[in-house]
């Protein structure tokens, strides 16, 4: 199941941009280009250090959190099995 939940996040990095296939004359490279998708991080993301500012948090902290969820409501939901 958690393969699925993947693999759907792995589709959306698949999809084109459609403004160079559609408006050609107006972009100079040719390059297949696609959005700019979240990736679930492989590790749980740190949070970032309050006193230091330079530091941005992990912008897919929320994809993470929204794996987390689901495995654990499927193993919650496995458990009277």
């Amino acid at each position: 199941m958690m393969d699925i939940f993947d693999q759907g996040v792995k589709v959306l990095q698949d999809v084109p941009q459609l403004e160079p296939i559609l408006l050609k004359n107006l972009f100079r490279t040719h390059g297949k280009k696609t959005l700019k998708a979240p990736q679930r991080p492989i590790t749980q993301p740190k949070p970032p250090d309050p006193n230091n500012k330079s530091i941005l948090p992990e912008e897919n902290t929320w994809l993470w959190d929204s794996y987390m969820k689901v495995k654990d409501n499927m193993e919650e939901c496995i458990k009277p099995l």
